[in-house]
C-alpha cells in the first residue's frame, strides 16, 4: 500500500496531465495487484487512469484490468468506461459491448450509452435503448435520461414523440434541471410554441445563461424583437456576466430580421460591458452593414478590424471583401484578396461572387482557374456563385459546363440553389421551354425558389401560359413562407392580361393568409450616422421638414 501510495503520489506534479507511458506503466504495475485489501486503492487509480483519456489500446488493458478485479459493477467506473469507448472510438460497437455485458445496469450507465448514440449521432439507436429503459422494473429515467431522449427526437424530426416524452417528464414527477429545461424550451421553440418555452423558462427558479441565451434565440427565431431586447436586457442585469455567445446570438438575429442598425447599437453595447468580439461578431456585423453599401462606413470596419488583430482572420477578410464588393469598389476587394498568401474556399468564393455580381462572368472564370490550380476545393457554394456569373451575363453554355462539372469532376449534389440559377439562366436568355425541361427533369421537387426565377422570366418574355403553370405551383409550395412577393408577382401579371377576376383572387389570397410583402426601404449616410426610411415612414426626427423641402422641389419642377 505505502509502495503504491508513493508511485502515484510521486506525480502530483503533471496537474493532471498523464503521458501514455505513464498510464502504460501504470496499468501494468496495478496489473500486479491482485489482493483483496487493495481493491479500494486500486478503483481509485482506474478511475484517474479513465478520467485522463487515455488511447484506445490503453484503455482495453484498462478494461481487462477492471474485468480481472470484477470491479464492473461499480457504476461509476462503468460509466468512465463507456464515456472513454465513446469519445476515443469512431463507432459506439466497443462501448454497447461494454453495456451490454455489464453485471448491473444503472440509470447513470443508460444515460452514458444514450450520450455515446447521440454524440455518434446514432439517435434510433437512442430510442430503442430508451424503450429498453422503460421496460426495466427497478430503474426509472431521469432528468438526464429525458433530455438526451428530447434531443433524439428533435434530431430525427419526431415531435410527436417529443410530446410524448414530454408527457413521461410530467407523469414521472421529475423536476427538470437547467439541462433538460433547456432541452423542452428549445423542442416547443421549434415547433413553433415560444409562448410555452416561456412559460417553461418562467418555471427556472436560477436560468443560467444556457437557459436564457435559448429562450432569447427563440424570439428571434421568430421575429419578436422587442421581446427578446427586453429579455436580453432582463439578462444583463440578472447574471453577472453575458456570454459572448448570447450577444453573437443578438446580433446574428438582429441582422438576419434587417434591423441593422439594432445590431450596431448592441455591438458597441457589448463592447461597453467589456465583452471582446470574435471573428464571429465581426462577420456578423459586417455582413450587415455590408447591406447599406456604403463605402466610408466599409473603410472605418477595415480599419477597425486591423486595430483588432482579425485582419489575418480568413472569415473576417470574406466578409470584408463581401463588404466591398457590395460597396462597389471591385479593385478594392480584389487589393484585399491578393494580400493574402493563404486563401480558403470562403475567400475564393466572395471574390469570385463579387466578378458575378457586378457581370465580370469572364474574370470570375478566370479566378475559378486559378482557383483550381492552388489545389483549393471548390464547394457547392462556388458553383453557385459562378452559376450566377453565368446568369447574369447570357453565357449559359458555359454554365451548363459548369454545372456538369460539378456533378462528374467534383461529386458534388446539386441542391435548390444551384437548381434555382440554372432555370434563371435559361430564363434571362429567353430559352423559356428548355427551363421548363429542366424543371421537370429535376430529381427533387423544386423549391419556390426555382418557380420563382421560371416565373420571373415568364413575365419578363410574356409567356402568360407558362407563367400561370409555375404560379400554381408556387402556391402549392407548402415550405412555411408568410411572404407575399410572388404572389403580387402573380397578381401584376394577371392585372396585366386583364384577368381581373384572378386578381380578386390572389389579392383575397394574399389577404386571407395574412402573407407579408417585404418591406423595401432607401438608406442615406450624413456625417456617418444612417438614416433609413421605408414607405409611409413618419417615424424620421425630421419628417415634416423633409416633406417640406420635398413639396418646394416639387413646386419648382412643376413651374419650370
Amino acid at each position: 500500500m505505502l509502495l503504491l501510495k508513493s508511485f502515484w503520489g510521486s506525480q502530483s506534479s503533471l496537474s493532471g496531465t498523464i503521458s501514455t507511458p505513464f498510464i502504460r506503466d501504470s496499468v501494468l504495475f496495478c496489473s500486479r495487484i491482485t489482493t483483496t485489501r487493495c481493491h479500494s486503492t486500486l478503483y481509485e487509480q482506474l478511475l484517474h487512469i479513465l478520467t485522463n483519456a487515455p488511447s484506445l489500446s490503453d484503455l482495453k488493458r484498462t478494461h481487462s484490468l477492471v474485468t480481472t478485479h470484477q470491479l464492473l459493477s461499480k457504476s461509476v467506473l462503468a460509466c468512465r468506461l463507456l464515456s472513454a469507448y465513446s469519445s476515443l472510438s469512431r463507432l459506439v460497437d466497443d462501448a454497447k459491448k461494454l453495456f451490454d455485458n455489464l453485471p448491473k445496469q444503472t440509470v447513470h450507465t443508460y444515460n452514458h450509452m444514450m450520450k455515446a448514440y447521440i454524440d455518434h449521432k446514432c439517435y434510433k439507436e437512442a430510442l430503442l435503448l430508451y424503450l429498453q429503459l422503460l421496460t426495466t422494473r427497478d430503474i426509472l429515467p431521469n432528468h438526464l435520461t429525458f433530455s438526451f431522449i428530447i434531443q433524439a427526437s428533435i434530431a430525427l424530426g419526431l415531435t410527436e414523440l417529443a410530446k410524448i416524452v414530454h408527457g413521461h417528464v410530467l407523469v414521472s414527477g421529475v423536476e427538470p434541471d437547467l439541462h433538460l429545461a433547456t432541452s423542452l424550451m428549445d423542442f416547443h421553440i421549434k415547433c413553433g410554441s415560444t409562448d410555452y418555452a416561456r412559460v417553461l423558462f418562467d418555471r427556472v427558479t436560477a436560468p443560467d445563461v444556457f437557459v436564457w441565451t435559448v429562450m432569447i434565440n427563440g424570439y428571434l427565431r421568430t421575429a419578436n424583437y422587442h421581446e427578446a431586447l427586453s429579455l436580453f436586457t432582463k439578462m444583463k442585469e440578472t447574471c453577472k456576466t453575458v456570454g459572448l455567445v448570447t450577444w453573437n446570438s443578438l446580433l446574428a438575429g438582429f441582422v438576419h430580421g434587417g434591423l441593422v442598425c439594432e445590431a450596431w447599437r448592441e455591438f458597441k453595447h457589448m463592447q461597453e460591458n467589456g465583452v471582446r468580439p470574435d471573428n464571429v461578431s465581426l462577420c456578423t456585423i459586417l455582413s450587415g452593414l455590408s447591406q447599406f453599401a456604403v463605402l466610408k462606413t466599409c473603410l472605418e470596419a477595415h480599419a477597425y478590424v486591423i486595430r483588432m488583430g482579425f485582419d489575418l482572420d480568413l472569415f473576417v477578410v470574406s466578409a470584408l471583401v463581401d463588404f466591398y464588393v457590395k460597396c462597389g469598389s471591385l479593385a478594392s476587394a480584389r487589393w484585399l484578396f491578393d494580400g493574402k498568401q493563404v486563401k480558403d474556399t470562403g475567400l475564393w468564393n466572395a471574390m469570385i461572387l463579387g466578378y458575378g455580381i457586378h457581370g465580370h462572368c469572364k474574370e470570375a472564370l478566370q479566378l475559378f482557374n486559378q482557383m483550381q490550380a492552388s489545389e483549393v476545393k471548390p464547394n457547392g457554394t462556388t458553383f453557385t456563385c459562378l452559376l450566377s456569373a453565368c446568369s447574369h451575363t447570357g453565357m449559359v453554355t458555359e454554365g451548363c459546363r459548369l454545372f456538369n462539372s460539378m456533378v462528374c469532376d467534383y461529386g458534388i449534389l446539386p441542391f435548390c440553389e444551384h437548381y434555382t440559377c440554372m432555370v434563371d439562366m435559361f430564363g434571362r436568355a429567353g430559352r423559356l421551354n428548355e427551363a421548363y425541361e429542366f424543371i421537370k427533369s429535376l430529381p427533387v421537387e423544386p423549391s419556390r425558389d426555382t418557380w420563382g426565377a421560371f416565373l420571373s422570366a415568364c413575365r419578363i418574355h410574356n409567356n402568360f401560359k407558362l407563367a400561370e403553370t409555375a404560379g400554381e405551383h408556387i402556391l402549392n409550395c407548402n415550405d412555411g413562407t408568410e411572404e407575399a412577393g410572388y404572389h403580387v408577382m402573380m397578381s401584376n401579371i394577371y392585372a396585366e392580361t386583364r384577368c381581373w377576376s384572378k386578381v380578386a383572387k390572389m389579392r383575397s389570397s394574399i389577404r386571407d393568409e395574412r402573407l407579408n410583402k417585404r418591406t423595401g426601404f432607401s438608406w442615406i449616410e450624413i456625417r456617418g450616422l444612417l438614416h433609413t426610411f421605408y414607405i409611409a415612414d413618419m417615424s424620421h426626427p425630421q419628417t415634416e421638414d423633409i416633406h417640406s423641402l420635398l413639396k418646394s422641389l416639387e413646386d419648382v419642377a412643376y413651374c419650370s
